[in-house]
């Protein structure tokens, strides 16, 4: 099997175990998610993060997002940019915003573009991920957006970088992923479970007694 076949089986994969998580299940992992980036020094420090609106099963970080705004972070959702190359920015987003269904069909807030930021304003990008493995090397979407918004990242030497997190549900674990060139190398990912330390670094396996 060629590599190409072989990720777009993983995907499949992957997505069909995340849409099988019953709504108790996944309000679970929400909580568990919250919890686990709680430990997370990235997170801590920042003051502008940039999440999501969960589709199509993915890890819901709306309770990370709601205890980032208590914190007085300044949180923000990706919106795809059209052109001949995609790109995205980035909108302000707190509770009660108003969101609408994008190209793709997912939740955006209907920000003016004056407000919008460039990744490279961002303290912290949480990604969304369809699956990984626990050297942090990860599948996504298959879009290429976080990939093409990200690229100055190894290319160019910026005064400000920000930190890049993934996170997913701990079932969208395989057993190794092969990276692409193109692939921006992400710190860690988080899951409800487990922070996996990238580069094959150690895991930080989160007791049960702390998950639940």
């Amino acid at each position: 099997m060629r590599p190409v076949e072989s990720k777009q089986n993983l995907r499949k994969e992957m997505r069909q175990k995340r849409r099988e998580l019953d709504e108790h299940e996944q309000d679970r992992a929400a909580a568990n998610l919250m919890k686990n980036l709680l430990q997370v020094k990235s997170y801590i420090r920042a003051k502008r993060i940039s999440m999501y609106f969960p589709n199509d099963g993915e890890i819901d970080p709306g309770l990370a997002m709601v205890k980032a705004l208590s914190m007085s972070k300044r949180c923000y959702y990706p919106i795809i940019f059209p052109g001949r190359k995609p790109k995205l920015f980035f909108a302000p987003v707190r509770r009660g915003s108003r969101l609408e269904p994008d190209r793709l069909g997912i939740l955006s807030p209907v920000v003016s573009a004056f407000k919008w930021l460039k990744p490279a304003h961002l303290d912290l990008i949480l990604l969304p991920l369809v699956a990984f493995d626990e050297g942090g090397r990860r599948v996504g979407m298959g879009g290429g957006f976080y990939d093409a918004s990200l690229a100055f990242m190894s290319t160019r030497r910026f005064w400000h970088r920000p930190k890049l997190i993934g996170i997913a549900h701990e079932i969208q674990k395989a057993e190794t992923i092969t990276a692409d060139h193109w692939d921006i190398p992400l710190e860690m990912i988080v899951t409800d479970k487990a922070i996996y330390k990238a580069d094959n670094q150690a895991s930080v396996n989160i007791p049960h007694h702390h998950r639940e």
